[in-house]
């Protein structure tokens, strides 16, 4: 009885040991942050500190270095494997709780990035493309196409995935889609992004026709097609200053 006791009790002084090490560790968080941002941090640091949020009382540090084996990366690595259903579910100590609150960081960093580009005028550069190409997950294995709505002085008004509502990438309803999307923008400006996940960036006959068929159209309504861009791993390639857009509209063959 007494041995049991006496096991009962260091059992209970363990516990609010590893609770005391905890708190006292996760104040020393706080006031660095508080003190130098995250600033010279490490990415498991970050990570540990973020889960502080959703993880009350557990050893978020062991967490961390978890979720960044399983995702094989770097925070944004774990962000977006958060944003897939199927993921992270394995990893030990992460619930259902967790993964949700990952993924509503993501959600929020993609936020905040889209209105901070809203705020500027869209320069086409690889740096400003990229920046988009990262938040609209165009490096992705899905196939996807998006406009971007841009008012007169080529300020981002609205991000549209055309392919959301159709498992098909067909140029009759990407068309359909672009045109009525850029109409209810009030768009005068319009951009689309289409992704190969193959990896290659050669312009296929079906994006010149979008290309072509979404120019027409949005003249009509005075909004003009400042261009239809290719991704591709780390390529980008313009349909509408490729050869084979010029070769296509004069009816050669291939």
């Amino acid at each position: 009885m007494t041995d049991t006791r006496e096991k009962k009790n260091r059992s209970g002084k363990d516990r609010r040991k590893k609770k005391s090490i905890h708190t006292g560790h996760r104040e020393r968080m706080r006031a660095k942050l508080k003190a130098v941002g995250f600033q010279g941090w490490s990415q498991y640091e970050i990570l540990e500190y973020m889960l502080y949020y959703v993880l009350a009382g557990k050893d978020t540090n062991e967490i961390a270095h978890e979720l960044m084996s399983y995702s094989c990366g770097g925070i944004a690595s774990v962000l977006r494997d958060a944003c897939d259903g199927f993921k992270l579910k394995d990893v030990k100590g992460v619930g259902e709780d967790t993964v949700l609150y990952l993924r509503s960081l993501k959600y929020l960093i993609d936020y905040y990035r889209i209105e901070e580009l809203k705020n500027k005028p869209l320069v086409f550069n690889r740096d400003s493309i990229n920046d988009i190409i990262s938040i609209l997950d165009l490096r992705s294995s899905n196939e996807k196409l998006v406009m971007l709505c841009l008012d007169r002085a080529m300020r981002i008004k609205n991000m549209v995935d055309i392919t959301t509502e159709s498992s098909t990438y067909s140029a009759g309803t990407s068309v359909d889609r672009i045109v009525n999307c850029a109409a209810n923008a009030h768009a005068a400006n319009v951009v689309l992004i289409h992704n190969h996940p193959s990896g290659s960036a050669k312009i296929s006959s079906q994006d010149v026709l979008i290309t072509n068929q979404a120019d027409a159209l949005l003249k009509t309504l005075d909004i003009f097609l400042v261009d239809h861009f290719i991704v591709a791993q780390n390529k980008m390639v313009s349909v509408k200053m490729s050869e084979h857009k010029r070769k296509l509209n004069k009816g050669c063959r291939f």
